[in-house]
């Protein structure tokens, strides 16, 4: 999918915010890329990206909503639910340094 501003919350800031952000999801592994489109395509959005954590050059990407399926996992993706009100919901990660798709 070609990412744009428009995948992003309009409540997340300015655009060059939200272009940064976008940034993220390019760089994301393609692995995880796939449950973005699906999510994106089933009306979700992408609320906050960060690098260099939990791993340095590791992508952190956080949905608006929780996902609007389960997905199939196989090696190398794995899922989990933190169980933690601190934290996010469910999460999808892979690779080193991890990558993780979270809401």
């Amino acid at each position: 999918m070609n990412y744009t501003i428009d995948h992003v919350s309009p409540w997340v800031g300015a655009v060059n915010e939200r272009q940064k952000i976008v940034e993220c999801m390019n760089d994301l592994w393609t692995e995880l890329q796939v449950i973005l489109d699906m999510e994106l395509r089933a009306g979700n959005l992408v609320f906050q990206a960060s690098r260099n954590w939990p791993d340095p050059g590791s992508v952190f990407i956080t949905l608006k909503k929780p996902f609007h399926q389960s997905y199939p996992v196989k090696d190398p993706v794995k899922y989990s639910e933190p169980k933690d009100s601190h934290y996010w919901e469910a999460d999808y990660s892979c690779g080193k340094p991890v990558h993780v798709l979270a809401c």
